[in-house]
């Protein structure tokens, strides 16, 4: 008889290491590129695509979680 192992500890690590990376992104990632952007002195094309960089970090997490489940 084969052992079927539990995912129900799988499951929780996974929460528990989606909440944290969410906490990393929004919370400490996010606010510095906003501030760096800011900060950087730039104009034209240069300042749009800065500008992206945090919003694709929060659509980098959002299709990280959305492959997660």
């Amino acid at each position: 008889m084969k052992m079927i192992k539990s995912r129900v500890g799988f499951s929780a690590q996974m929460i528990i290491a989606v909440v944290i990376g969410l906490i990393f992104v929004l919370a400490l990632a996010v606010p510095i590129a906003q501030d760096l952007v800011s900060t950087a002195n730039l104009s034209g094309t240069a300042a749009v695509i800065a500008g992206l960089v945090p919003l694709l970090l929060v659509v980098g997490v959002v299709i990280l979680v959305t492959r997660l489940y």
